[in-house]
């Protein structure tokens, strides 16, 4: 079930119980030996006794159920093709690119440079105009450089946030 679905459940669950409650509200409060009268007690002013419907309204209620059925499949009906019909922006194929269509923060973005599948770069948007892909990057030397073998720089090492070496591949 997602949000949406949830989000309507629980308003028309709410409708319906406010429906209810408004039933008990007309109806006088009985108060008996067993149930304090709450106009006469100056302890516990916002307690209700009785408050309770619990007659033959079952069948109402099943009826209620079975419409807020039907209109959450009608709603799932209509996300879907919501859903089906939204296209995403391609991947740009580079931070120039990026720069260029506006982006200004210097930050992680994700780029598609030959149409074979996307992926995280760190892109500088400050430095020299902006627009450029950081292939490597130290900081701190919190990261070891130096005892990589050859597999690990065709793949990538790092944390694109901190240090790190972009990849051959």
């Amino acid at each position: 079930m997602n949000f949406f679905n949830i989000i309507f459940c629980l308003l028309c669950c709410s409708s319906i119980f406010q429906t209810l409650s408004g039933v008990n509200s007309t109806s006088k409060q009985v108060t008996s030996n067993k149930t304090p009268d709450t106009s006469t007690s100056s302890k516990c002013l916002n307690v209700h006794f009785n408050n309770y419907y619990s007659g033959p309204a079952n069948k109402d209620i099943k009826v209620h159920l079975l419409k807020i059925e039907n209109q959450l499949a009608d709603l799932e009906k209509k996300i879907d093709a919501l859903t089906e019909n939204k296209t995403t922006p391609p991947a740009m194929k580079n931070c120039a690119e990026l720069y260029k269509s506006g982006e200004r923060i210097t930050g992680v973005y994700t780029i598609d440079p030959d149409g074979l599948g996307a992926f995280d770069v760190f892109c500088d948007q400050k430095s020299v105009g902006g627009g450029w892909t950081v292939f490597h990057k130290r900081l701190d030397g919190s990261v070891d450089f130096n005892n990589r073998g050859w597999a690990d720089f065709r793949r990538g090492f790092g944390n694109l946030n901190g240090e790190f070496w972009l990849g051959l591949d």
